[in-house]
């Protein structure tokens, strides 16, 4: 069962990072017709690449499967959701990448050993979940659930984070930042030439 969730989270995800980047450049539906050929294309013609990409990067956890569907909902399924202000997605890159600078023993401190106390881990857990829901992020909130509840009954990692956070997910914010801001100058632009 872990298997084909895994599965189902690199393709997803890596769809999802595809889709992200090549809508920079062009509109919602040649991006994701885009990106859905190159993973085909890649899953057919060398099918050890995804089998190395869930080696390298499972497991996926919860969020970064979860933030996909909701992207995807929002950009095709009309579903709206509150959106990730840039404050708070420069705010959650600093964070994590200071969590993984220390769970690499950059920093004496070291934040990855609470997810294997269930006090600490169900309190940061509850602490992210109740600001998702102060700010309308449901999906994120339902993802915590999900990472929560695999982790109080075993099912994967025993380290709360590891079903929360993952490393993809440092490229990702990076490129809804690159979205964000060249969304900014397009607006800026608009309104200088008016």
């Amino acid at each position: 069962m872990t298997t084909l969730y895994e599965t189902i989270g690199l393709y997803a995800v890596v769809l999802w990072l595809l889709f992200r980047l090549l809508r920079i450049g062009v509109s919602d539906i040649l991006a994701l017709c885009g990106a859905a050929i190159i993973v085909a294309v890649v899953s057919v013609v060398a099918l050890d690449v995804p089998l190395m990409l869930m080696a390298m990067f499972a497991p996926f956890g919860a969020v970064l499967p979860a933030l996909a569907i909701q992207n995807f909902t929002t950009q095709f399924g009309g579903y709206r959701s509150t959106d990730y202000h840039l404050a708070e997605v420069l705010g959650a890159l600093a964070v994590y990448v200071l969590y993984l600078c220390a769970a690499l023993g950059v920093f004496a401190f070291d934040p990855y050993r609470f997810g294997y106390q269930p006090v600490m881990g169900s309190v940061i857990i509850l602490v992210l979940l109740a600001y998702s829901l102060w700010r309308g992020h449901v999906f994120l909130a339902l993802a915590l659930i999900v990472g929560q509840a695999a982790w109080a009954f075993d099912i994967g990692s025993t380290n709360a984070f590891d079903h929360m956070t993952h490393v993809i997910l440092v490229p990702v914010l990076c490129v809804v930042v690159l979205q964000k801001l060249f969304g900014l100058l397009r607006k800026s632009d608009v309104t200088q030439t008016r």
